[in-house]
């Protein structure tokens, strides 16, 4: 049983980051960081970037980074969450917002089963960016990340290709070449794509064109 408690309950704060490199944070969020008694962020080294913004974030307070968390750690950090009794936790990625395409879905599900209450802290989002760079109309289907499989991705954009929406796709830099031969050969070259690679960072590069043309501005670029 949690020792939170209906009176009293300890919060999670689901929170935004920038997505320009080394942008600062919100105000909002820097104030809650020094009220906070557990800080969970995606890697050590973008979390540590951000609370050297925080003047007033203790050196006693907790800290947990999901994107190489031993077993061992994992155990301690579901116990901290459940006896961390009327404090903050703060959940945060190293850009945008955490848990629908990065990590920290399982600390959602655990501070709902512990009796927290969820609270967000808005901020940009990866996708969100790039539909409104994009300047296509709504609706938007986002799919995220494909699978890394050669054939279960072509399967899945075989199955997307009936979707009438604007289709968002996720993807890795080291994956891209991939997934770009698997869009045209489902797709076909003719077929219209928006590319926001990298938003917010100084590799950005936004392309409008046609996928064949894509590739080619690719190639160009060294992507």
């Amino acid at each position: 049983m949690s020792s939170t408690n209906s009176t009293n309950p300890s919060k999670l704060y689901v929170a935004g980051t920038p997505l320009e490199e080394g942008g600062a944070l919100s105000e909002p969020l820097k104030l809650m960081m020094a009220q906070c008694q557990l800080l969970i962020g995606e890697s050590r080294k973008s979390s540590m970037r951000y609370l050297m913004q925080c003047d007033d974030f203790p050196d006693e307070k907790d800290l947990y980074f999901l994107d190489n968390i031993k077993p061992a750690e994992m155990v301690e950090l579901k116990q901290r969450l459940k006896t961390l009794a009327g404090a903050i936790a703060i959940l945060i990625s190293d850009s945008g917002m955490p848990i629908l395409f990065d990590p920290g879905k399982e600390i959602l599900d655990l501070a709902l089963e512990y009796g927290f209450e969820v609270r967000s802290i808005p901020g940009p989002t990866s996708w969100g960016t790039a539909c409104a760079l994009s300047g296509f109309e709504p609706p938007f289907y986002i799919q995220g990340f494909l699978s890394q499989k050669a054939e279960k991705r072509v399967l899945d954009l075989q199955i997307l290709r009936a979707t009438k929406s604007h289709i968002v796709i996720l993807e890795t830099p080291y994956r891209y070449e991939a997934l770009l031969k698997d869009l045209t050969k489902v797709f076909g070259p003719t077929h219209f794509v928006f590319l926001g690679w990298e938003l917010g960072t100084k590799a950005e590069f936004l392309f409008w064109g046609t996928l064949n043309e894509l590739a080619n501005a690719s190639k160009e670029r060294g992507l």
